[in-house]
């Protein structure tokens, strides 16, 4: 079994939905790590948002799969890497914490790779810092009105997005080499992650990041 990693770059606010009820303040909340309760994109809304961009390929359905065929791709959850934080020096300031890149190492080792150079991850800080600036009363909120057939304004809910200049990460499992034309339509311009496209929410630039095998013991 191969690996390709990727880092997603928000360039927009993103907001990809829990879909749980929430009787509190914020009326849709985004998807977070059921263990570190940060912000994630679970795997199946991840590859939902990447077979939609893939659309055109000619190896669509062996790729993603469909009801004939299972997926010769495996995703994981995109864990988040760095987020944006205010800070008296500047506008902001991207942060992050060792558990979080210890994680994506554990991975990488597990599957025979060496620790990848996930590119500019900011100032580290603390686990709990980060959990602060991750939760709900950190993360920026969107108003958004409905818009009736009439051109009124109807109901008024919030929802809570993951903010622009954040960076997650995930694997993709393969069999063989990755296919090109799946890297290069990844890579080669935008990619709408989640929901609200029309106001600009999602948008992200995708990397790929190189892996080294690990030495073979003797």
């Amino acid at each position: 079994m191969n690996a390709t990693l990727f880092t997603i770059d928000c360039l927009t606010n993103m907001h990809v939905g829990s879909g749980a009820d929430n009787d509190g303040l914020i009326d849709n909340l985004i998807q977070r790590d059921a263990v570190t309760d940060l912000p994630t994109i679970n795997a199946s809304s991840l590859k939902g948002a990447l077979r939609d961009h893939c659309k055109g390929l000619r190896n669509l359905n062996r790729l993603f799969g469909d009801e004939n065929q299972a997926s010769a791709y495996r995703f994981l959850d995109a864990q988040l890497i760095a987020v944006p934080r205010p800070t008296a020096k500047a506008p902001y300031e991207l942060v992050h914490s060792k558990r979080q890149i210890d994680y994506i190492d554990q991975l990488c080792d597990a599957l025979g790779y060496i620790h990848p150079e996930l590119g500019d991850v900011g100032e580290k800080i603390s686990d709990k810092e980060l959990a602060t600036a991750c939760d709900d009363e950190h993360l920026p909120i969107m108003a958004r009105n409905q818009i009736k057939e009439d051109g009124t304004t109807g109901n008024l809910w919030y929802e809570q997005v993951l903010p622009r200049f954040s960076r997650l990460a995930f694997f993709v499992l393969h069999e063989g080499e990755i296919d090109r034309e799946f890297e290069k339509a990844l890579t080669d311009g935008l990619v709408q992650i989640g929901a609200n496209a029309t106001i600009g929410c999602g948008f992200c630039r995708l990397t790929r990041i190189p892996l080294t095998r690990k030495p073979q013991k003797s």
